[in-house]
């Protein structure tokens, strides 16, 4: 039987052919977090972490592997060595393969400390006595591991395309979003004053008062998508892109959503409302087929889902 090795957090294959095409070029780049299966999890109060700490697991960043499959275990060969993944070595260690693209989604969640949190959650769910080929998340990786009962070849199926997607450079991303942003409710002329009265007054709130209101939003999941006004349309899209409110926006291009509002001033709309966007955006399934926004690029759908995995840790 032959045993792939799968990413342990978003269950998507490594590639190891280097002439198929440069978008599956992520899935060849492969960091390894590895320790003694003696390794006892630690509770980290805060980001800062110790250089004892840090030794505890080392992480192998951006090691191109040449080989991820074996037909007696789960291995991953590269040029100078070769290690068993999800079961101890014979030193003892274990060790987890990941995407890079993967680790670098998760660490904008909990930086530093996501290492070790995944660390000891998957040596929770590895059995030592049988061979694996990924991780079984309760979650199922949200779809992609039902793709693991045969051999996964990038781009042999058009239902895994989804799980594929290159999730750190995603192209028209931006411009694909901005399709599903809608204009503020027109009404009454003396509505239309009120508002912009309000808006005006709610720019002037001091930056810190602002900064506390969004901070009390977090984490931004799943919010309702019934509008509250009390903090101006403005204040919503300078949230969305100082990356704060939805982390994994960190590449939102500033300039084009910046563009969209003065285009609507020269064309005398109401303006955008920048505060439904931000909670369509945070919905956790927003991007899945028959919901809102899945009209977005498979990228950033494979994005969402991989942050998905990473706030179930």
């Amino acid at each position: 039987m032959r045993y792939p090795a799968y990413c342990s957090l978003c269950g998507g294959p490594f590639d190891n052919d280097f002439e198929a095409p440069v978008e599956y070029s992520w899935l060849r780049s492969i960091c390894l977090l590895s320790a003694q299966k003696t390794y006892e999890p630690k509770q980290y109060l805060d980001e800062r972490v110790t250089g004892e700490d840090q030794g505890q697991i080392e992480v192998s960043n951006h090691v191109d592997w040449i080989d991820a499959t074996s037909f007696t275990k789960p291995i991953l060969r590269g040029p100078t060595r070769t290690v068993e993944a999800f079961i101890p070595d014979i030193d003892g260690v274990i060790h987890y393969p990941l995407h890079s693209a993967c680790l670098q989604i998760a660490q904008l969640l909990r930086p530093l400390t996501f290492i070790h949190t995944a660390f000891d959650v998957q040596c929770q769910l590895v059995s030592s006595e049988v061979p694996a080929s990924s991780l079984n998340w309760p979650n199922y990786f949200f779809g992609a591991r039902y793709f693991h009962d045969e051999i996964w070849n990038p781009g042999s199926s058009s239902e895994a395309k989804q799980f594929e997607a290159d999730p750190i450079h995603v192209r028209n991303m931006t411009r694909s979003l901005l399709r599903y942003l809608r204009p503020l409710g027109g009404g009454s002329e003396k509505s239309r004053h009120y508002d912009a009265v309000l808006a005006r007054k709610l720019q002037q709130l001091p930056l810190e008062l602002t900064d506390s209101i969004l901070q009390g939003l977090q984490p931004f999941t799943d919010p309702s998508l019934q509008c509250t006004r009390t903090l101006s349309s403005r204040h919503w899209k300078e949230a969305l892109l100082s990356g704060k409110l939805i982390p994994w926006l960190w590449d939102l291009d500033h300039e084009a959503c910046r563009r969209v509002d003065k285009e609507a001033s020269e064309a005398s709309v109401h303006g955008w409302d920048w505060e439904l966007f931000a909670r369509m955006l945070a919905q956790t399934a927003i991007f899945e087929q028959g919901n809102m926004m899945e009209g977005v690029p498979l990228g950033l759908r494979n994005r969402r889902r991989i942050w998905r995995i990473a706030q179930e840790l």
